[in-house]
């Protein structure tokens, strides 16, 4: 038999649009436009925004983060660090306060706390070298 081989390059972008992204749709149009005459690898890669934002804080949270955020500027290192322990509690903890705690932590010398919270806040965002450095004291 006579192989025909398609030479449209914009062939393959017509059926991603086509099946919005589905790999197994995508793959099922291709078939539909004939034969695969080669090995096809497909990978989706999708950006779905942090999962900070996705989450929904109570008030009281985010009025201990303030509180919090208050006395760390007017210089009450201890009692910024008391109301960032004790959001610990709540059930949805926001990356964020762990990252707080690890530089309070660090401000006050105590390594090894800087150090649990920094693995704390990579546990929620695995992505941040400088707590990768903080983790390891």
């Amino acid at each position: 038999g006579v192989r025909n081989i398609n030479e449209d390059e914009t062939l393959f972008l017509q059926r991603v649009e086509e099946a919005d992204g589905q790999l197994e749709m995508i793959y099922s149009r291709l078939l539909e436009q004939g034969e695969l005459t080669d090995d096809i690898a497909m990978v989706k890669v999708e950006y779905l925004g942090p999962e900070e934002e996705k989450k929904k804080y109570s008030p009281e949270y985010l009025k201990l983060l303030k509180e919090a955020q208050g006395e760390y500027n007017g210089g009450n290192l201890d009692k910024a660090i008391e109301l960032l322990e004790s959001s610990k509690g709540f059930d949805v903890t926001s990356a964020s306060s762990y990252a707080e705690l690890a530089k309070l932590y660090l401000k006050t010398r105590n390594y090894a706390l800087a150090a649990e919270n920094s693995m704390l806040y990579l546990e929620k965002d695995p992505g941040r070298a400088k707590y990768l450095y903080l983790a390891s004291y």
